[in-house]
């Protein structure tokens, strides 16, 4: 009987581990292909994710915008008003049909960055920054999105805002609040290691002062 426990544990066990491994986002590696004169408009990468961005050749040009809350306000009405590409749906009283985002940055007395890419370079974009790119050349790109816990209030903020922008399932990252839970489980996991090592070391310390 223990036996047969054990064989069910094990196949439960290897169901799991299938399930979790279907569930894994597939979104740390792409490869994209661009010709010349397209362009991607402003957008933020889903969750807040940071970006990996290399050139094998050709040529990318950023516009980068810094996601303070005014940015991240002004940005989310524009993108919500149905007329950019980066659009979650929803709709705004004010609109902005007509507008480019940089000037209604500036006009708020915020900042545009320009960067321009090239052939052999690499770019890591941090959590949450606005950007738009333009490829001046025809473009072959490596490159992937991920989280990690040094922008995590940056990631719960975008993540806030995209459920605020109604952003489609299929533009956010997959399976995003399970995997904070299990962020949350490690924090915690590590919180009750490190006030264990802290009980043994004043355990340690009263030992030697008797």
């Amino acid at each position: 009987e223990e036996e047969e426990e054990e064989e069910e544990e094990e196949e439960d066990l290897t169901e799991l581990l299938k399930e979790l491994q279907e569930e894994i986002p597939r979104v740390s590696k792409y490869c994209l292909m661009s010709a010349a004169g397209s362009y991607t408009d402003f957008h933020v990468d889903f969750g807040g994710t940071a970006v990996w961005y290399h050139v094998y050749f050709g040529q990318k040009i950023f516009y980068f915008i810094e996601p303070t809350t005014k940015n991240l306000k002004i940005y989310s009405e524009w993108a919500t008003n149905g007329t950019s590409s980066s659009s979650g749906g929803g709709g705004s009283k004010k609109s902005n049909a007509n507008a480019f985002l940089p000037d209604l940055i500036t006009a708020a007395g915020g900042d545009v960055f320009e960067m321009q890419l090239k052939k052999g370079q690499t770019l890591f974009i941090p959590s949450g920054w606005i950007h738009a790119v333009f490829t001046p050349k025809d473009s072959l790109v490596f490159g992937g999105n991920f989280v990690h816990r040094h922008s995590l209030e940056m990631q719960l903020t975008i993540f806030r805002l995209e459920r605020k922008m109604r952003v489609g399932k299929d533009y956010k990252f997959p399976f995003y609040q399970k995997l904070m839970w299990f962020v949350a489980w490690d924090f915690l996991k590590q919180r009750d290691d490190l006030m264990m090592m802290m009980q043994l070391g004043d355990k340690g310390k009263n030992s030697v002062m008797g």
